[in-house]
């Protein structure tokens, strides 16, 4: 799966706290998901993405690949992504 942004999707940093919003409804981001978020480009798959986040935080890709997997799911539910 190559998921990409729903580019009506808008992301924004707001007094430090991340946010994204599609429509009327807004949802916060921790740091691990605005990495995710950010790392959503229509070309990497869930494993591309999932390597990203583990070099970041130190850490082995099968320790975040199914968290990743859920997030992205939770995104395309929520029609700010799409595949």
């Amino acid at each position: 799966m190559v998921p990409a942004q729903n580019m009506f999707a808008r992301f924004s940093v707001i007094n430090g706290t991340s946010y994204l919003a599609l429509n009327y409804d807004l949802f916060e981001l921790n740091d691990v998901g605005q990495v995710i978020w950010e790392s959503i480009d229509g070309e990497r798959d869930i494993k591309g993405i999932s390597q990203k986040v583990a070099l970041k935080y130190k850490t082995e890709v099968n320790d975040v690949e199914s968290d990743v997997q859920e997030f992205v799911d939770v995104l395309i539910e929520r029609g700010l992504a799409e595949v």
